[in-house]
């Protein structure tokens, strides 16, 4: 939560400002969105926090928002995360906790792809897609995109890597452990994740 104007509020930090790319004053939060039967957007946790008070950690912060969903929502619900939340640490409580996920990648990190390691950015530059996905951004903004899944090893686990072309100049890359024989499964990854 940034704060221009805020110079004297107890626990003040300095965050990143997602918007701006800048270090400015203001309050780490983390927060769940569940989506309704109806696909609409319900905050059901939201925790606004110091780096000066108190301050574990912030995967401290995102296991304690795991655990309330975790408690109050059916393990078969799939979680979905934005980029910052593909570390190892956060992966492997995910795996521990028994949930399907879906994780937006960030393009550093080293995965096992046909029984060798390599960038993860890589492996996603090899695929240009198999099926269609048409989706169109709130300004209105159309996009056709290009998408497949292939399996991968991250942490030494077994996933699968949803690969979708057309939003940029990079692919967009999801990890999921969500897992189909029919492999067209990847654009209904895609379009859980647009729908966060």
């Amino acid at each position: 939560m940034y704060l221009p104007y805020g110079l004297n509020f107890e626990g003040l930090s300095r965050i990143h400002d997602g918007s701006t790319e800048k270090i400015v004053n203001g309050f780490p939060t983390v927060g769940v969105i569940a989506l309704t039967d109806d696909k609409l957007p319900l905050p059901v946790y939201e925790k606004i926090f110091s780096y000066e008070k108190d301050f574990v950690s912030e995967n401290h912060e995102t296991f304690e928002a795991l655990d309330f969903v975790d408690k109050h929502f059916s393990r078969y619900n799939i979680r979905v995360f934005d980029r910052g939340y593909d570390s190892s640490i956060i992966n492997k409580k995910l795996l521990e906790s028994g949930v399907k996920f879906i994780v937006r990648m960030v393009g550093n990190r080293g995965v096992i792809h046909k029984g060798k390691t390599s960038n993860i950015l890589d492996i996603a530059k090899k695929f240009k897609g198999k099926y269609r996905l048409d989706f169109v951004k709130q300004n209105g903004k159309k996009h056709e995109c290009k998408v497949w899944i292939t399996p991968i090893v991250y942490d030494g686990t077994q996933l699968n890597l949803v690969i979708c072309n057309g939003f940029g100049t990079k692919p967009m890359m999801l990890l999921t452990n969500v897992f189909n024989d029919d492999d067209a499964i990847c654009t209904s990854i895609v379009k859980c994740y647009l729908m966060r």
